[in-house]
């Protein structure tokens, strides 16, 4: 024969009921914990990784065009259907940016102005796929605009190059294609894919360090 035994609620019964459903919980889960890592490091066989990569390729760097007054080059290209090279020179000891076109001839001793990008930092440009007709030409600078509070702005634009040359770029032919915030870190590449679209890399756009 049992007796039924009825005890009086109260706050500490619950709490030490919660204690004692948790510590079996644990250790139910402790038993069934399954063992971790390799119980056997399986061998590699018929791999091709070797030990160490191949030596660098025997390349040597030697000064070109020095008998040219260079300001920052950043970018070179050459000229479709000439035999000019185009420099974009991110400008430098009171220099502005901007860009220069020279006979590509490592003996070459006179450049020409193409255009100035003063208040710019300038870091490519790229041709179009149609230049020998159109004479654009693409370029990324990096500038303070008043539309981003007076912060700096990357723009992707687009100039017409004038065919005759020797001949300089009119600034009013320039046409803004893209312009976001970058406040630092701006870099930036353009280039022409086989399907005819425009390719643009750029940085972070965090400030400088």
């Amino acid at each position: 024969m049992h007796r039924l035994i009825i005890w009086p609620y109260s706050p500490l019964h619950g709490l030490l009921s919660l204690a004692a459903w948790l510590s079996i919980g644990q250790v139910g889960e402790a038993q069934e914990e399954k063992p971790y890592g390799l119980a056997k490091r399986e061998r590699w066989e018929n791999t091709r990784l070797v030990g160490t990569p191949e030596p660098p390729l025997p390349y040597t760097v030697e000064p070109v065009y020095t008998n040219l007054d260079w300001a920052a080059p950043m970018f070179i290209a050459p000229e479709p259907g000439s035999k000019r090279l185009f420099a974009m020179l991110n400008g430098a000891n009171g220099q502005p940016a901007g860009l220069v076109a020279f006979r590509d001839d490592p003996a070459v001793t006179e450049q020409s102005g193409l255009m100035e990008l003063d208040g710019r930092m300038a870091y490519s440009f790229c041709f179009d796929p149609d230049y020998a007709r159109n004479g654009h030409l693409y370029l990324f600078t990096n500038l303070r605009l008043a539309r981003f509070g007076g912060g700096k702005a990357n723009r992707v634009s687009r100039v017409v190059v004038p065919p005759a040359s020797g001949g300089t770029i009119d600034p009013n032919t320039e046409q803004v294609i893209l312009e976001w915030e970058s406040r630092g870190h701006d870099g930036g590449g353009l280039a022409f894919g086989r399907d005819g679209m425009l390719y643009i890399s750029t940085g972070d756009g965090t400030s400088d360090s």
